[in-house]
């Protein structure tokens, strides 16, 4: 049986870590499967050794988190993006701020859709689940630089994306003057 504190800090584990956790995983793999994952992330880290995972909680939660993910979307070469542009705007959202930022959203999905697996990742992992960059790297097995290359990358091509699509063409700009 676990200390009272040990049970103390799961639940305040839980607590800190279950939102971002659940739309990390709705990005992979769909609301369908992500909280059932998410809950054996959880399950697997009861069976840890405080001691051995408190300092990197987080990473060590999410690295366990894609695998599961991984290990469940066998066969999938790629993220469904607009899944998880869609699993990010709905966990926890305002539903008014969701309405009015659904076109925005749909654009930048549309921007994403071309983007490489591990630019995706990597930005979903540090904007939606606000990991650093050490933490992504733990998470993605590779080096701190490497997921600044990939970020900046990632939200690069995304900003260009949309600024193409958000300026108005020559044609809006005569018939609006």
């Amino acid at each position: 049986m676990r200390p009272p504190q040990d049970a103390r800090w799961l639940s305040q584990t839980v607590a800190d870590h279950e939102l971002k956790l659940l739309r990390y995983a709705t990005s992979l793999v769909g609301p369908s499967l992500a909280a059932d994952l998410v809950q054996e992330a959880f399950l697997r880290l009861c069976k840890q050794d405080r001691a051995e995972v408190e300092a990197y909680v987080a990473a060590w939660l999410f690295k366990v988190l894609r695998n599961l993910c991984w290990n469940a979307m066998r066969g999938e070469r790629r993220m469904n993006l607009e899944t998880m542009l869609d699993g990010i705007a709905s966990i926890g959202a305002d539903p008014e701020r969701h309405a009015a930022g659904r076109q925005r959203l749909s654009l930048a999905a549309k921007a994403m859709g071309d983007l490489p697996q591990r630019q995706a990742e990597a930005l979903h992992l540090k904007l939606g689940a606000g990991l650093s960059y050490k933490q992504i790297a733990a998470v993605m097995d590779t080096s701190v630089s490497n997921v600044g290359v990939l970020v900046h990358t990632g939200l690069r091509s995304v900003r260009s994306a949309l600024a193409e699509v958000e300026q108005p063409s020559d044609s809006e700009r005569v018939s609006t003057a």
